[in-house]
């Protein structure tokens, strides 16, 4: 859905919380290349516990959601949390 309490400048790889509050955070990646790797939410720079989805397929989606508390100006990204390289389809 639509970002609330949430900005996001295009072509960047970051989102900024404006407004205080546990959002509900949908992400998913579709996969071109990268069995063993895995992405997760981070929060500042640090990865949200319960947040990695592995991806244990060759090519495909993978999709999660997570509850997260956030303050106002906490900074949001999906990250690579493995050492395994992978290709995101656009």
């Amino acid at each position: 859905g639509p970002l609330s309490g949430i900005t996001h400048a295009q072509g960047t790889t970051t989102s900024t919380v404006s407004t205080a509050g546990v959002y509900e955070i949908s992400y998913s990646m579709s996969i071109t290349a990268g069995v063993g790797s895995a992405m997760a939410i981070a929060v500042n720079g640090v990865v949200v516990p319960g947040t990695t989805l592995s991806s244990l397929i060759a090519t495909g989606n993978i999709s999660g959601k997570a509850a997260v508390s956030l303050a106002a100006g906490d900074v949001i990204t999906i990250r690579n949390n493995s050492a395994v390289a992978l290709t995101l389809a656009l």
